[in-house]
């Protein structure tokens, strides 16, 4: 709890959703200022079907589905139901828990028989609901209230962006005491706070962005008369055309360049909506691609922000593939990526599953030795 508390100061998260014609890809990265310590703060989980989820008030049937979670996991030695941030079930469902601290949940409501915490909704909804429209009417039914001994102590509220098998995207957030259910399909992004409304208004800023391709050249001519150094003049002290060429990736400068969760909310936005124009990504393993590479651009080194409380890096990211139950995951010290494939597990309970250590030392780096070809 004491580690947890003091993340308080340092949460940001970013999705991402990549279509292709074979299903979306959704990226996700991690940003919670979580150290490097040996007891391993999170492990990722693999959970069978009928297991039960911890309330604060009522009770939950067992869970229909199973599913594979990245958990907090505190002492080393047991898990926090409390503290899942991230998974995708059997059925295709997938959950992102990303702070908003802003986020002001429900006051004690006794008419909704079922009331849990807010770090356990993410655990919840993976065990019961297919689509996102399940889930929307799930969370809707119980009384969500701020998690005792974390509240806004800890990592701060939450909202989730959550994606089923389909394609379709619903962001969940608490706004004014009460529950509000966005549609995220066609944006496909989401980061922290300011609240999703205000991140999508905030996107007018940019209307002028240059999604599509266009010539960018000008008719401006230019005569001089030499010797000249510059790139720009005609070698020859002749007439040259000003520009010469548009410098590579001249539309990218109107980007927003930090880390705040507006910025990336707009870059991350601009950037896929940019190359799902001019390369639209056909199979999954071109969605995986575009959406590595989307992450690449939002990664926090560590030590790049500064700040009081723990240091706010990329802890690690996730790809996920509903379509094809597909789950990777990576981590700041090892960015080679690791994959589960959900419909080779049992999720029966017939079968045990240790957890999956999360971080790993070194970098993924392997020594490739070439075998020599005379010439």
């Amino acid at each position: 709890f004491l580690v947890l508390a003091a993340a308080r100061l340092a949460a940001g998260c970013t999705t991402v959703l990549v279509p292709t014609d074979n299903g979306t890809v959704i990226a996700r990265t991690m940003e919670l200022g979580i150290p490097f310590m040996p007891s391993e703060l999170e492990k990722v989980y693999i959970h069978s079907r009928n297991t039960s989820v911890a309330t604060l008030r009522g009770s939950l049937p067992p869970s229909k589905f199973g599913f594979v979670a990245i958990q907090f996991n505190p002492a080393g030695n047991f898990t926090l139901p409390l503290g899942t941030t991230e998974g995708i079930n059997e059925a295709g469902l997938t959950v992102s828990l990303q702070t908003h601290t802003l986020a002001v949940y429900e006051p004690a409501n006794l008419s909704k028989p079922t009331a849990i915490g807010d770090l356990t909704a993410a655990e919840y909804l993976l065990g019961c609901c297919a689509t996102v429209d399940e889930a929307a009417d799930a969370l809707a039914a119980l009384n969500v209230v701020p998690t005792p001994l974390i509240g806004k102590s800890a990592i701060g509220s939450i909202h989730l962006s959550v994606q089923d098998s389909s394609g379709a995207s619903r962001v969940l957030e608490y706004v004014d005491g009460a529950l509000r259910v966005y549609d995220n399909t066609d944006v496909g992004v989401l980061t922290n706070d300011p609240s999703y409304e205000w991140q999508v208004g905030n996107l007018n800023q940019y209307a002028a962005y240059p999604t599509s391709h266009s010539e960018a050249r000008f008719a401006l001519k230019v005569k001089s008369r030499g010797p000249f150094t510059s790139f720009a003049v005609a070698s020859d002290g002749g007439e040259t055309s000003t520009p010469v060429d548009p410098s590579h990736g001249t539309h990218t400068r109107f980007l927003p360049g930090g880390y705040t969760p507006p910025d990336r909310f707009v870059k991350m936005f601009l950037l896929k909506q940019t190359a799902v124009a001019h390369a639209p990504p056909r199979t999954i393993d071109d969605g995986i691609a575009l959406a590595t590479g989307l992450t690449n651009v939002v990664h926090i080194p560590r030590g790049a922000i500064a700040g009081p409380g723990l240091l706010e890096y990329t802890n690690w990211a996730v790809l996920k593939v509903p379509s094809a139950r597909l789950f990777f995951y990576r981590t700041y010290e090892n960015m080679q990526w690791k994959k589960l494939d959900l419909t080779k597990l049992d999720f029966s309970g017939a079968t045990k599953y240790a957890p999956l250590a999360l971080y790993e030392a070194g970098m993924g780096v392997r020594e490739v030795s070439p075998s020599p070809t005379p010439l």
